[in-house]
């Protein structure tokens, strides 16, 4: 789990019921889920033009980070990788 985001290759968007649901909820997410390889934790906010809320993106692949902000340059984002056993 790091600061920073890994854009693309979302194949599901969860809205999160902050501040219950953390970024260590989004993690646990895309690890119950075998299609996951990526996740980021968006809190709400920090994209003013997309729906309100605190979101988990659930990516198909492995990608790597992006910088140690949002794409849009503001703190916030949470992601990581899910090393799964072959």
């Amino acid at each position: 789990m790091t600061n920073g985001t890994r854009p693309g290759h979302d194949f599901a968007s969860i809205k999160m019921a902050a501040p219950r649901d953390t970024a260590a909820d989004c993690r646990r997410r895309c690890c119950e889920d075998p299609r996951c390889a990526t996740w980021v934790y968006v809190p709400d906010g920090l994209f003013p033009s997309r729906p309100p809320g605190t979101f988990c993106w659930l990516k198909a692949t492995p990608l790597a980070l992006k910088g140690s902000t949002c794409e849009n340059g503001k703190p916030g984002c949470v992601s990581g990788v899910v090393k799964r056993a072959v």
